[in-house]
């Protein structure tokens, strides 16, 4: 009996959800609904069972034999089984068509999946971009917007935005660029516009829309911008302003220095030029062009525009200095002449360096033209008053050697003839005072004598005409000659005279003029020496080059501002003046010519740690001591 029940709940079951689910098998409708009937069928032929047929049926109707029940079951049964059967084997391809379907719909979601995947990524990416690209334009210095296809701004930075500072308001997303232009103008943000308004909105309207070439904009603040403006692909406009004040400040102060420069090289007639030898090209300043005889840009920055109008005689060199610069690598200076269309000829100066890389390769030169006509044409003036002047200077010399000599004759005659007067040769005079005037008169001329002496030395020199006899002779007996000479003089002022035992050395030399020399420094010495001086004469060989004779005095020595003064001719110290010291003013530029003559020098030094004076001779190493064989020639002409 609960084998029955069971089995009806169960097909019960089964027809109740195949019934409610009829409406979700509409595709399947023949199928479901033999189902539905074989199994409505099959539930009452078991409801039927239950409650009639069998001996645990619960209305027994004694329908209960076995051979009944066969027949029952066929008959009851049978039916709804077909009819399931029928149903099932209707729905079996629609069972495979619909799992092909859900299979496919299977495929189809993962598909999608993949697509919202990706399109997820697709749209994170976009974001990305956006924000980047948001951020890459924020951050620009320049100011960007960009405009969509109707012209409305899309987007714009920061530096955009202070442009339009006044109508920070109007600067967002969906304002028309015309709005924009016509706000600007109106507010007289636009110099250029003034008085033209409308002519000028129309203007930059047409320009934003057909963008081409970047343009400049100058605003009121005095900024000056560069506006660049393209079309994107979807129609938009992407516009950038870059400030380019300092730019323009800076060309502006490069265009006044390059005027400046042009103006100095216009006074000076200096320009410059520089050649590339990578692209045999050359670059050459205005006055380059006027140097070479043509107009500023009048012909091409060529080297045979420049070597064309080079002298013919000058070429060659020219050339050559050229040549050998350029293989030696080293800077490069010629003076020439240049020949212009008018036949005019100018002299000019070139200078140049050469430009070369790490590697050691020639990429060029550069350098300076000059013209030095009005330099050279004075020079040559220099040069012709500088011989007038060395004629005049022997002419004067010879004027003087001549007046010297002639003095001489009649001036020996009066001392000569004093000297009998004052030695009573021919017998007494009758008063004193004739042996006294005498007296006077040969000083006098014995003055004079020495002094014309002097006059007719230093004339021969200057003009040239003395030349050393040179012999070889003992330092210490022309110093200890010196010494005997003037030695009473020393002693009337008491000063002490010595001689350093050094000076007993061979020499080779002019000994006479040598001998004039110590004379004249040593006497010097003793007129400028207080009474107990000291006069010493010494040498030193220390250097390798040179001998030094040294005349040193206890004196009232020298200032270094009257050094020079002395050594020049007529020049006279402060003492010599003011003590009425007697002299010409020529012993010590005697004396320095002669050593000059010797190939020495003549030094003058006040003593640092004592008074008095030093007077330094140097005389060549080779011309003291062991005396070569084959001593160095010497010019013996004296300089003029």
């Amino acid at each position: 009996m609960l084998s029955e029940v069971a089995i009806l709940v169960c097909l019960t079951a089964m027809f109740a959800v195949f019934w409610r689910r009829k409406n979700r098998l509409a595709h399947v409708k023949i199928g479901r609904d033999l189902i539905n009937i074989g199994l409505a069928i099959v539930v009452i032929a078991s409801l039927t069972d239950t409650l009639f047929v069998g001996e645990a049926s619960i209305f027994n109707i004694g329908f209960s034999t076995e051979e009944a029940l066969q027949v029952w079951r066929i008959a009851g049964y049978l039916p709804g089984l077909v009819l399931i059967a029928f149903g099932i084997a209707r729905m079996l391809p629609a069972i495979e068509q619909l799992n092909s379907e859900i299979q496919a719909r299977k495929f189809s979601e993962e598909k999608q999946r993949e697509q919202n995947k990706r399109l997820q990524l697709a749209i994170e990416r976009a974001e990305t971009a956006e924000t980047t690209l948001l951020d890459a334009i924020e951050s620009m210095p320049e100011a960007v917007a960009i405009f969509d296809k109707n012209d409305r701004l899309f987007v714009c930075n920061q530096p955009y935005r202070d442009r339009f500072e006044e109508i920070a308001h109007m600067v967002k997303p969906g304002t028309h660029f015309n709005d924009l232009v016509r706000i600007l103008v109106e507010m007289g943000r636009v110099p250029e516009a003034a008085g033209r308004e409308e002519k000028w909105i129309r203007a930059r309207i047409r320009e934003h829309q057909n963008p081409g070439e970047p343009i400049e904009q100058q605003f009121a603040d005095g900024l000056v911008y560069r506006l660049s403006e393209t079309k994107t692909k979807n129609g938009g406009t992407v516009s950038i302003r870059t400030d380019i004040t300092e730019i323009r400040n800076r060309e502006k102060a490069l265009e006044e220095n390059r005027a400046k420069l042009e103006e100095a090289q216009a006074i000076a007639h200096i320009g410059n030029w520089v050649h590339n030898a990578v692209t045999n090209t050359h670059e050459w300043s205005d006055e380059v062009f006027r140097i070479l005889g043509y107009e500023p840009g009048e012909v091409d920055q060529r080297y045979s525009n420049f070597i064309s109008r080079v002298h013919a005689n000058d070429l060659e060199r020219l050339r050559a200095v050229f040549l050998l610069a350029s293989e030696r690598r080293e800077p490069f200076e010629a003076e020439f002449r240049l020949v212009h269309d008018d036949e005019r000829t100018i002299y000019v100066r070139v200078i140049g360096r050469l430009i070369i890389d790490e590697d050691g390769q020639l990429l060029g030169a550069s350098g300076t033209l000059q013209d030095i006509t009005a330099q050279h044409m004075f020079e040559r003036e220099l040069t012709q008053a500088k011989l007038e002047a060395e004629e005049g200077t022997r002419s004067k010399s010879l004027f003087l050697a001549n007046m010297s000599h002639e003095l001489r004759t009649p001036l020996n005659a009066v001392i000569g003839f004093s000297e009998v007067l004052a030695k009573e040769i021919f017998g007494p005079l009758a008063n004193d005072r004739y042996r006294e005037y005498a007296d006077n008169i040969q000083s006098s001329g014995r003055h004079l004598l020495s002094l014309i002496d002097d006059i007719l030395e230093y004339s021969r020199l200057e003009s040239g005409s003395i030349e050393l006899q040179e012999t070889e002779f003992n330092l210490l007996d022309i110093t200890k000659s010196t010494k005997t000479m003037l030695e009473a003089k020393a002693k009337e002022k008491s000063i002490d005279f010595i001689l350093s035992d050094k000076l007993d050395i061979r020499l080779r030399a002019d000994e006479r003029k040598l001998k004039q020399v110590l004379i004249n420094l040593v006497n010097n010495a003793i007129k400028f020496t207080p009474e107990r001086g000291k006069i010493e004469i010494d040498i030193s060989e220390d250097s390798a080059d040179f001998a030094s004779i040294f005349v040193i005095d206890s004196g009232f020595g020298i200032s270094k501002e009257e050094i020079e003064n002395v050594m020049r001719p007529f020049g006279r110290a402060h003492h010599s003046v003011a003590k009425s010291i007697e002299g010409t003013g020529l012993g010590l530029p005697l004396a320095k010519s002669i050593v000059e003559l010797h190939g020495g020098e003549l030094k003058i030094t006040s003593n640092k740690t004592k008074p008095g004076t030093t007077i330094e001779i140097i005389l060549p190493k080779w011309r003291v001591g062991e005396l070569p064989q084959d001593p160095p020639h010497l010019n013996l002409v004296a300089r003029p």
